[in-house]
């Protein structure tokens, strides 16, 4: 398969996702994170889509969250983790998905968000909002979580 091929596939199930969740006045932001928002991403890189859900409807998108993806054109099979709340599907030819699903009124302003965002349904501003609150936010490691990732990244191997 070609690389044009592959990126079209991706956003054609992009487009399709997006279309899904807006459509619901219960679904308050849709963005992007990952190698598409930071805009590194390549023919092979995957959706990192997250959808903030009011409180009232969050438990009905975890709870469908390995239902939802199979509505779509071209699924495959979903990886998930039982009691997540967030679900990895793969599609044709070569696409794959993940979707989290947060409850807006647990989300609070955070240095993640301050990482590459691409917002793409937001009608009353709340993922913006969010965003902004989150600017002036920085990431604190402590020596021992720096260490568990060191000692993590030499147990994986390195490049040969």
């Amino acid at each position: 398969m070609d690389e044009r091929s592959l990126i079209d596939a991706r956003d054609k199930l992009l487009e399709t996702a997006v279309g899904f969740f807006s459509a619901d006045p219960a679904v308050v932001g849709v963005f992007l994170g990952g190698s598409l928002a930071a805009g590194s991403a390549d023919a092979w890189s995957d959706i990192d889509l997250r959808v903030v859900v009011t409180s009232d409807r969050h438990s009905h998108y975890v709870d469908q969250r390995r239902e939802i993806p199979k509505q779509w054109s071209g699924f495959l099979f979903n990886e998930w983790v039982p009691g997540a709340q967030h679900c990895v599907s793969h599609f044709r030819p070569f696409g794959k998905i993940d979707i989290f699903y947060y409850d807006a009124a647990a989300l609070t302003p955070s240095p993640w968000y301050r990482l590459p965002i691409r917002i793409l349904h937001d009608p009353e501003g709340f993922v913006a909002d969010l965003v902004e609150r989150s600017a002036e936010l920085s990431f604190t490691v402590s020596a021992d979580d720096l260490d568990f990732s060191i000692s993590k990244g030499l147990a994986a191997g390195g490049p040969e």
